[in-house]
């Protein structure tokens, strides 16, 4: 995904096992009264919660989400 500075994700559920891995840039993603900054190179487990994404810089990223039938191998 590329996200333009300032640009936000608008609030949305949690996936059940995710990980947001920053390529470029650097975003805050935005959980139940906490929040978290990934930069470029770093990688973070989706909070277990509804949150959004702001963009702190142009950025681009990927979201990793494990599907169930692979986490029961």
């Amino acid at each position: 995904m590329v996200i333009l500075s300032g640009e936000q994700m608008a609030e949305h559920e949690s996936p059940q096992e995710g990980f947001v891995h920053v390529l470029e840039g650097k975003v805050r993603l935005n959980g139940d009264n906490r929040s978290w900054e990934i930069a470029a190179g770093q990688l973070l487990p989706v909070p277990p919660e509804k949150h959004s994404v702001t963009a702190l810089e142009d950025s681009v990223l990927t979201l990793t989400v494990l599907r169930r039938s692979v986490m029961q191998r």
